[in-house]
């Protein structure tokens, strides 16, 4: 089992390995002698009962300090996604999502993303800057909008017992230009016509703009 002392040497030797960048350059000191090369020119270094270099004075350095100057080269890479997020709020989500569609799609395009949707929370302010920024990116859009649907009718502005249910979550995905022209329609009934506390739907104005769509089942929030 290591001692103390070598257990202090050791990361002794990673700190002045680090301060010295050799990690930016790819190298690695193997065995002690790439070690004194790191340090030569430094302050005088002691030697344990062991011979090996005792290097405990360094462990006064400010790591924290240390890395901000010299930070590691490596990078973390991320896979090749293999799903398609049908479910995604964009900073048009308001008070809700922060991601912004410039970023979000930059990111996306390094995890190589086939496809990507988009559902924000009852409006599609957004459609067009998602769809342009995805075309560029090389991402398949689909548009989307997580709607609220009203437990009874839209043109019905009453909540239930206790103030609660006025509305539920339903995620609805635009499959072809019919179904974005469909979603269009909802969406715009919903703020012209069922706006209470939230722009809603119902399932009467569902069932007669339905085609082209696919419906998700949505969140915790769902029916």
């Amino acid at each position: 089992m290591p001692s103390k002392e070598d257990y202090v040497h050791r990361i002794a030797a990673r700190t002045r390995f680090h301060a010295h960048g050799l990690h930016k350059h790819g190298s690695h000191p193997s065995k002690l002698s790439d070690l004194s090369q790191a340090t030569a020119g430094s302050s005088s270094t002691h030697r344990l009962a062991s011979g090996v270099p005792d290097y405990r004075h360094l462990m006064k350095i400010n790591l924290f300090e240390l890395w901000a100057r010299h930070p590691p080269s490596y990078t973390v890479r991320m896979g090749k996604a293999e799903f398609v997020h049908l479910h995604l709020h964009t900073e048009f989500s308001l008070l809700d999502a922060a991601c912004k569609i410039d970023r979000l799609m930059k990111h996306a395009a390094e995890l190589e993303f086939p496809a990507m949707a988009m559902t924000d929370h009852g409006v599609m302010y957004g459609a067009i800057e998602f769809y342009q920024a995805a075309k560029k990116s090389g991402i398949k859009p689909i548009i989307g909008c997580e709607v609220y649907v009203a437990p009874g009718s839209r043109l019905e502005k009453k909540s239930s017992i206790g103030g609660k249910e006025v509305y539920n979550h339903l995620v609805l995905l635009a499959q072809n230009q019919t179904g974005y022209k469909n979603l269009v329609r909802l969406v715009s009934d919903a703020h012209l016509e069922g706006y209470y506390y939230k722009p809603r739907i119902d399932k009467e104005i569902l069932e007669a703009h339905k085609d082209g769509l696919i419906a998700l089942s949505g969140c915790l929030a769902s029916e």
